[in-house]
């Protein structure tokens, strides 16, 4: 081989080890479940259609970071999740509080499900709220032979058999 090649070589190899990054997420994968990333929630005694919301919620993100404990096989996961509420304009400040759920799944396996709420206020003459809740940690024990990464951290709304019926028939299943 000429030094010409040895040189070419070396550049190339040069160029791919630049292509390593120790930034890779072996986190859980942060999930929103598509159908229960809504809730719409009436007034009391009003129809069950658009004229009867009081407000609806949304699940408009997920995040999350973890430490990873290659000795004991866990994982330490924290979640950070957003919502965005939306009303009719009143005049009125409003407090309300909705359920929520995380679960750890693998795969079709449901490992753990917390039922959460989060409480939101609407302020004075808005429509909207935005907000984020971080629940406690969840503490991952890997299935031998299993990784961080095969594992979901999937957040949605616990809504009752109405609820769910409610959000098909608007075809509301996408944030």
């Amino acid at each position: 081989m000429t030094p010409s090649r040895f040189a070419v070589l070396g550049f190339a190899l040069l160029a791919l080890a630049g292509c390593n990054s120790t930034k890779v997420n072996f986190c859980p994968i942060p999930v929103v479940l598509a159908d229960a990333s809504q809730i719409a929630v009436f007034r009391q005694g009003a129809s069950q259609d658009l004229s009867g919301e009081a407000y609806r919620v949304a699940l408009t993100g997920i995040s999350t970071s973890c430490d990873i404990n290659r000795k004991t096989g866990e994982t330490n996961s924290s979640l950070t999740v957003n919502f965005r509420a939306t009303r009719a304009p009143t005049t009125d400040a409003a407090r309300y509080t909705v359920p929520y759920f995380v679960a750890v799944t693998r795969g079709d396996q449901m490992v753990e499900k917390r039922i959460l709420n989060v409480t939101f206020d609407f302020a004075p003459g808005a429509s909207t709220a935005t907000f984020t809740e971080s629940p406690d940690d969840f503490d991952i024990h890997l299935e031998n032979g299993h990784f961080p990464y095969e594992y979901q951290l999937m957040a949605g709304f616990q809504m009752t058999p109405a609820q769910v019926d409610y959000n098909k028939k608007m075809g509301r299943f996408t944030p």
